[in-house]
């Protein structure tokens, strides 16, 4: 079996999980929210506070892993890598305006969209990991492990249910692979 059917196989595997995890999640969306409510500490409330911040989140994921990439001659992934923000931004976005669920602590003010699902940080943590797995595939798991803490840290700080986050992450990461595969298809010869 080549690479790339064995990673198809992989990402139909990973996707395949995430919307069974999705289902089971939804009974179980309060009890785990209550149950996390037991476990905040001051340290875990500041660290997670932190990787919340999507202003940061951006920063990292997309702004100083553009210039990483431009520097190590891994041009290509960068168009692919802007495209699934912006599909993600506008695609949860319009989600979140139609579903209008509301969030675990709604009394909490928001100033953009007030609605919990799907979450908006979780979709843009996992955008980035096919591109930047493809893109350095040394790196695969660091990728994984900031997205399943800003995850965390989304239901931790009782800003989303379990449901929000892992439908989040799995719209996400559906945006992500189709954006590296439409770059690969249709703008991989572009010289950067």
């Amino acid at each position: 079996m080549n690479f790339m059917k064995k990673k198809n196989i992989l990402q139909l595997s990973i996707i395949s999980i995430t919307v069974i995890a999705l289902i089971i999640s939804i009974f179980f969306d309060n009890r785990v929210n209550e149950k996390i409510l037991t476990f905040h500490t001051p340290f875990f409330d500041s660290f997670f506070a932190i990787l919340s911040n999507f202003y940061l989140l951006l920063f990292v994921l997309f702004i100083l892993t553009s210039i990483l990439m431009y520097t190590e001659k891994k041009r290509e992934g960068i168009l692919p890598l802007w495209a699934s923000l912006f599909a993600t931004l506008v695609i949860v976005t319009i989600l979140k305006l139609l579903i209008a669920r509301e969030r675990p602590l709604p009394e909490i003010d928001f100033t953009l969209i007030a609605y919990s699902f799907p979450s908006l940080h979780a979709a843009v943590s996992f955008a980035v990991v096919p591109i930047l797995d493809r893109e350095f595939p040394k790196l695969k798991y660091l990728w994984v492990i900031i997205g399943v803490l800003v995850a965390i840290s989304r239901v931790y700080l009782q800003l989303h249910y379990v449901s929000d986050v892992i439908a989040g992450a799995l719209i996400g990461y559906v945006i992500g692979i189709t954006t590296y595969y439409f770059n690969q298809k249709y703008f991989y010869k572009i010289k950067w």
